[in-house]
């Protein structure tokens, strides 16, 4: 869905033409889901999300707005400031030795690309959450590429994302193999 510019809107009960099975359930709705679930909120909390609730005059509980707080630039920043390589770069941006680099917001980048160090948990984690999370279902190799590299750069980017879909077990089992399938065995003569 990240690839679309769309907006979701909601219309109440008369209002929905068409209904579906998710308007006719009483607790598809997330102001249900806030007052009968805790167990939900609990998830909510541990996951670090911030929820915003207004209560109007008529006191009924709605959520505006979901802010999600990630991480991630933090954990690069830190990881390009343990990384030597990375350092030597930075210095000779701040000396205009080079034109390939530039430093925006804290962040090293080659180009308009975030420069990824060498640190592999920090690109395990990144392809993680471009290739296992509900929102991008499992993208291929090529679509995965397409997606990371409008934002990162690391050196064998390419490669290190055809070998984490290639150990992805989800793909290796869904996805339908496209070579023509082998014929008949065919036995050796037996020698004399």
């Amino acid at each position: 869905m990240k690839d679309y510019d769309l907006t979701i809107h909601y219309h109440p009960g008369k209002a929905n033409v068409m209904a579906d099975a998710l308007s006719r359930k009483s607790g598809g709705s997330l102001t249900a889901l806030l007052t009968q679930q805790f167990s939900l909120l609990k998830e909510i909390e541990r996951m670090q999300i911030e929820v915003l609730i207004k209560e109007p005059r008529w006191r009924i509980r709605q959520v505006n707005q979901v802010s999600i707080s990630f991480d991630l630039y933090e954990e690069i920043k830190e990881a390009q400031q343990k990384d030597d390589q990375i350092a030597k770069n930075i210095e000779r941006v701040q000396r205009g030795e080079t034109q390939d680099f530039t430093i925006v917001r804290d962040l090293l980048r080659k180009g308009s690309w975030i420069y990824i160090p060498l640190d592999p948990e920090l690109k395990e984690r990144i392809m993680t959450e471009a290739h296992c999370t509900p929102y991008t279902a499992h993208p291929g190799t090529t679509k995965m590429h397409q997606d990371l590299r409008l934002n990162f750069w690391w050196e064998g980017m390419k490669n290190d994302i055809t070998k984490f879909v290639q150990r992805c077990m989800i793909c290796q089992q869904v996805k339908a193999e496209h070579k023509k399938p082998p014929g008949l065995l065919m036995p050796l003569q037996v020698p004399e």
